[in-house]
């Protein structure tokens, strides 16, 4: 398993640790059942404390992606390998098969890093930047996606610019669905 980490990202580094193992279970490289690094060898591997790894490891407990078995070590769970498809099919359940729908993400969940677009390739989009907009510790890029207006939070060393095609990839936990008409939460 490999994780890279970026220490010129806006996002702590149990952050971007957790976020490529969620990447990685989402897109089938890693599999229920499979035994993850221990922490400490992680945090040798990536030469960081112990402490980040474990802050890692905890949210992906919390969030459903991998269970610790006492004295074994840390494994992917089964359940969140159908995370997307739990969303499809509650659209599909709800009626929504063939209708509009809005998506709805932050933009700090929507990102320019490499690190990210490689492990995300199912959320990948590409668009040219309409307005690049720096506020201090952070940049704001500002682009249209197929008829909708989209923002992404960057770090504010990004080499995007006004004018730029840049991809982005999308936080995939971090989607939420809403009923058009309603505005009736869908899934989040």
């Amino acid at each position: 398993m490999e994780i890279i980490i970026s220490n010129s990202s806006d996002k702590p580094i149990y952050e971007q640790i957790a976020m490529q193992i969620k990447s990685l279970i989402m897109n089938g490289t890693l599999s229920a059942g499979e035994a993850l690094p221990s922490m400490r060898a992680l945090a040798k591997d990536l030469h960081i404390s112990v402490i980040t790894v474990q802050r890692a490891y905890e949210d992906l407990t919390r969030d459903g992606f991998i269970e610790t078995v006492s004295g074994k070590g840390s494994f992917v769970a089964s359940p969140n390998k159908e995370f997307i498809q739990a969303k499809a099919k509650k659209l599909i359940e709800g009626g929504y098969a063939g209708k509009t729908v809005v998506l709805g993400i932050r933009p700090e969940d929507v990102h320019d890093e490499q690190m990210f677009i490689e492990t995300s390739p199912n959320t990948v989009i590409e668009a040219k930047i309409r307005v690049y907009e720096m506020l201090g510790a952070e940049v704001f890029l500002y682009f249209d996606y197929e008829g909708s207006s989209m923002t992404a939070r960057v770090d504010p060393r990004t080499t995007a610019r006004t004018g730029d095609t840049v991809k982005f990839a999308l936080d995939a936990e971090k989607i939420h669905i809403f009923d058009k008409e309603t505005q009736v939460t869908i899934t989040n």
